[in-house]
Order: structure tokens, then sequence, then C-alpha cells
């Protein structure tokens, strides 16, 4: 790890060694799941689960086929698992505890082709077999039907040897994935002297601690030592069921490689409690007269050697650290002085401008607060939140820059766009063909900012309210992903495992704010759910939502009420966007009736975003609606 990064993730110091202290203690209780391969023969193959394309050869866990005796097509466009026959136990009592482990492994990847492809990973899942067609850029991972379905329990450590996505950094990059193949985090290896690619052998320990969950990666190369170190402040518990198998996924494509594990050791304490006779009584009281006593010792010796200020200590642990801090001047250059002509799009905080920094050599889109009373609250919610985030659909903070009365925020650009302007052309906005007829690609937009918010408030340590979901802070990628953006409004629930919080104002836009969060000062996550049913209509009809407020009651301007009233007559198709080629009209209904559900006038009537993700990938029926509109009716402001 180098020293930026044990600055960015220090491990309290207390916690640490007591962690440590525990750790060995559970390490003498039980042997947990243990083993080392140093090499692999055939007398091995009963303790591994092998996928049709997984072998045992030439000393080696054969992910994908080896062909050193065959046909060199037989490589073409194949997926392969590997895993240990045996899974140990992640977390228990509702993620409260979660195992830690360290593992060890030497890879070869040696390319067929030039260049080769696709890659190798490691991964920790709960299906035990490869789903099909996963070959390619899906790396026996997952597949195009699979991909961040809630049914999909899988994390991966990816070795990607193949730039396959628009926002893969390069062809030679590390990968940390959940639930799908899009990284959630990437890092190149090419500038610290590690080619995947090379034919030569790659070592790799990764480490989590499952007290501070924190992931620790180094990859080197064997012969030279070269090396890259990363670190990730994650909660795997959040996307794995309890019992989990550890092992190896791989594919190649139309371009092939051979990709091997050469060797492999893994360990894991046992959380999962049994035992417990007096054997182990004894083993726990000799394990805490000696090691309670050297923790103690060392903890002395720590806060003695090491006096650093908390509050540089609590900057240093901060994942936003991370970023980079920007000069005003890098700014000005960037944008030529925040002209007029680089502006993308003007909102209540402040402009977003397209820039270009030197530096890097990228476009990016910088935000620029105008109000001095509200920049400050905007600037920390929005740096506070996405700074510390890591999701494939949320937009990503590349940096800051404060100085003197100037507020900015830095983003990834996107040449589309936001998505509004492609839904509504315009002269300046020519239409997009793919988004004007193509309801798959608007489909898949819907479900990738319903991941947004499910990551938002269902996975974070802390609920995370967006507060202002809407096409336009929905960004569209080139491959037509979404990225939900603009957090100036969003807000961090707080303490762990509260369900609202507490507003002096009315936060969001006309159309997309629920009737409650017009009149009482508590926001939920049922909030930004029926902002998100708003959205689905938008999105699925191709009709600006309109506002509530500024026509009588249910005319037909609002499009909540007008949807409903189509639904009332069993017209709920009519309302589709003419200009959709729609081939499946009982989907369309589902999601419109999900958008509906979505909007229920009770609070507590409308579905979590689990709920919605899985009525979206086909795994659950939208909640029944009645047959007309409910009134809403006032509840109780107690927050609940």
């Amino acid at each position: 790890m180098s020293t930026i990064d044990k600055l960015q993730h220090p491990i309290p110091h207390t916690k640490a060694i007591l962690a440590f202290v525990l750790l060995i203690t559970l390490f003498s209780l039980t042997n947990g799941l243990d083993f080392k391969y140093s090499t692999f023969i055939d007398t091995d193959r009963p303790d591994f689960i092998f996928s049709n394309n997984s072998n045992i050869a030439y000393g080696a866990l054969q992910i994908t086929p080896d062909t050193r005796n065959q046909d060199p097509n037989y490589t073409t466009n194949k997926s392969g698992r590997v895993l240990y026959k045996e899974t140990f136990k992640f977390w228990k009592k509702d993620r409260t505890i979660i195992a830690s482990f360290d593992t060890y492994f030497t890879f070869n990847i040696q390319p067929l082709t030039n260049p080769g492809g696709e890659g190798l990973a490691f991964i920790l899942t709960n299906n035990r077999d490869p789903p099909m067609n996963s070959s390619g850029r899906w790396l026996g991972i997952t597949n195009y039907t699979m991909n961040h379905s809630p049914l999909n329990y899988i994390v991966a450590v990816e070795f990607d040897t193949s730039k396959s996505y628009t926002d893969d950094v390069d062809g030679n990059h590390l990968g940390i994935n959940v639930d799908g193949i899009d990284s959630m985090v990437q890092y190149t290896l090419t500038d610290f002297g590690v080619n995947l690619s090379s034919s030569s052998d790659v070592s790799v320990n990764i480490r989590y601690d499952g007290a501070s969950r924190l992931l620790d990666i180094n990859i080197s190369m064997v012969a030279n030592n070269t090396s890259r170190s990363v670190s990730l402040p994650i909660d795997l518990s959040l996307f794995l069921l309890q019992d989990v198998y550890v092992g190896f996924a791989g594919s190649t494509s139309n371009r092939t490689q051979l990709n091997c594990v050469k060797s492999w050791s893994f360990s894991s304490p046992d959380i999962g409690g049994g035992g417990g006779g007096p054997k182990n009584l004894k083993w726990i009281s000799l394990s805490s007269l000696i090691l309670i006593p050297i923790g103690a010792i060392a903890v002395f010796w720590w806060r003695k050697v090491r006096k650093i200020n908390p509050v540089e200590a609590v900057t240093r642990a901060s994942p936003v650290a991370k970023h980079c801090e920007f000069r005003l001047e890098e700014l000005r250059m960037a944008t030529n002085n925040f002209s007029e002509d680089n502006i993308l799009g003007v909102g209540g905080s402040g402009k977003v401008y397209k820039g270009f920094m030197i530096g890097p050599g990228r476009d990016v889109a910088i935000k620029r607060l105008n109000n001095p009373r509200l920049s400050e609250k905007a600037f920390e919610a929005e740096r506070e939140t996405v700074g510390r985030l890591f999701h494939r659909n949320i937009v990503k903070l590349l940096g800051w820059c404060s100085e003197g009365d100037e507020s900015l925020l830095v983003y990834e650009y996107f040449h589309k766009g936001s998505l509004d302007k492609l839904l509504f052309p315009s002269e300046a906005n020519p239409a997009d063909d793919v988004i004007s007829r193509c309801w798959e690609t608007r489909l898949k937009i819907i479900r990738g900012v319903a991941r947004a918010l499910e990551y938002l408030h269902e996975w974070c340590e802390h609920v995370i309210l967006h507060r202002d979901v809407k096409s336009s802070n929905v960004m569209v990628d080139d491959e037509y992903d979404a990225r939900l953006g603009d957090f100036g409004l969003a807000r961090r629930v707080e303490p762990v495992g509260a369900t609202h919080h507490c507003t002096d104002t009315v936060a969001g836009t006309m159309g997309y704010v629920p009737p409650e969060g017009l009149n009482e000062n508590w926001v939920r996550k049922a909030n930004d759910v029926y902002g998100f049913g708003v959205f689905v209509m938008e999105v699925a009809c191709g009709r600006r939502p309109g506002n509530p407020r500024t026509r009588p009651p249910r005319g037909e301007g609002y499009i909540v009420e007008w949807l409903w009233m189509l639904h009332v007559n069993d017209m709920l198709l009519c309302g589709v966007d003419h200009r959709l080629e729609v081939l499946d009209g009982e989907q369309m209904k589902r999601v419109l009736l999900l958008g509906l559900a979505c909007c229920h006038p009770d609070y507590e009537r409308r579905p979590s975003m689990s709920t919605v993700s899985l009525v979206l990938a086909g795994l659950a029926s939208p909640p029944d609606l009645p047959n007309e509109m409910p009134n809403f009716v006032w509840a109780s402001t107690d927050g609940g």
C-alpha cells in the first residue's frame, strides 16, 4: 500500500489493535475456511466445483479451456468458473458481524490473439453455476439478463485485459464489481508496471476487514515486483447471502487467451458459532490472558509515537479525500473563463459548464454554484454524499474547488447529456433516434436509476435521500446507461437505522414532489420513490410531468392524475409515447402500473426501491392498485 493510500484509509488505533486481538482469538477457536495449494494436481479435483469449460491441467486451474493439444478455435467465446467446494459464513446477526478474509493467488494470462481477451476475476458468490452466455465481456460473472439482477449475488475483483466498455479506463486494469459486470471503481495497472497479458506470472493478495469494511488489494509482477495497491471502503455483505463460495471466473471472446491460476491460499475465521464446550472456553481464557495485555501495550505505544490531531485523522479517513482539489485558475482555463458558449445547463444552484482538463486530457462537467448563502450547503451536500459513493449508475465526482466566494464541483462528462434533452428534443438539442424509438433503451435507463436509488436507500451505511429525482438529473452515457446526478439537495439520514430526515424547506422540483412533501417537514425514502414514479411515467409516456398546483385538481395537465384516469378507464397503454416501438405490451403495462404504485398518495403504500428493482427485472409483479385514484389523506408528522 502506498503512503497516500495509508493516509487515506487509516484504521483507528484502538479499534485496529482490538480487531487484531479478536481476529487471532477467533483463529484460536476454530479453523474456519482455510486451505492452501502451491500447485494443482488431478487428485485435487474433488476439492473444487468446475464449470463445463474449466479443468486442472499443467499444474494449474484452467478457468477457460487450455488448447495446447486442441484446435485453437476451441477457446473462442468461452466462459468458465472454478469454486472451492465448501462455503464459508460471511455474515450473521443481520450483518452486524461480518467475516474477514485473506487470500493469495498467482495467475497467468497468455494471449492467443493480438490483443488477447477478455479477462479473469476472483469472485465471492452464492451461485455455483455460471450463467449461460457469459463469455466475452461478461467474464463468466453474469450475462445480459442477470446483470445487476437482485438475484445475482456476486462480488468480483476483475483483471480485465480488454477495453470492452466505453467507461473502461484501458485494456489493462483492475476493477471491483458487485452484482454485475459494471465496475464500481477501476484502477489502471499500466502506469505501475503491471501487465496482465504479458504471459508472466502475476501475484495478488486480497484482504477484507469485516470490522472496518475495508477491502485492500495488492497486485504485482512476480518477476520484478512492480506492483499497485488499492483500498476501498465497502460493505460486501450487502451484496451476498450468508453462505458464500470463493473461486475464479473468466472468459474469452473472438479475441482469446489462456486464463489459469497456478497457486491459491484462502483463510477466513469462522463467525458461525458452534462448539462452545469447555475446551473452547479454555482456549478463550488462554487467548485473552496472552493477547489482551499485548494489545493494551500496543495501543499505549501507538498513541505515544503517533500523535495525530483527531480532526486530521478523520479527514484522512474520509473516502472523499481521494478526489482532487482543483485550483480555480485550472477551471477557468478549462472552461475558457466560464464562457457562455460552454454552458451545458442552468439549475437552481448554479450553472454547469463543459471543460477540458489539459492534465488528464479529458472533458469534464464543472458545476459553478452561484448563491453565496446556499452554495456552501449545496457544495457540502454534494461533496459529502456523491464523493463517498461508488456505483455504476451514479455520476462520479472527480474533484472540487473552493477559493474565496467560488465553490465548484468537477464531474465526469457525458457527451449525450441529460435525459430530458434526449426525451424532449429542440432545435439546440436534436432528437436521438435510439431514445425516441427504442423502448428497451428507455427501460434500461429506468432500471439504472432504480439501481442507483436502491443503492442510496438500502446499500449505504447511512440512508441517502436524493430529493430531486427527475429526467434532467439523469445523465446518459455512450452505452445508454443511466447516471443519477445533481446531489445538491441530497441529505444523509442520521443516525444509522433512521428512516427520515427533518427539513425546514420544500425540497425538489414541482411535479416530482409528493403531496405530503408540500405540507410537512419530514423527508423519507418514500419521497424519492414518488419522484421515481413520476420519472417512470415521464420516460414511458414522453410527456413532461406538469405541476399539480397550477391547474384544477384532476386535470389533464399533471401526468400522475392523467395516467390514473387512463388506468381507471382501462386505457393505460394509450398513455405510451407514440414514438416508441413497443414489442411487449404487457411489459409496458407493468412498468406503468409500477410508476402509479410509486406515486400512491399514501406514502406507506409505495413500494421500496428493492421491490421496484425486482419488478423491473421481471421477478415480481407490480403492487395491486385500486380502481379509483385514492385521495391524499393527511398523515401524522411523527416522521414514521
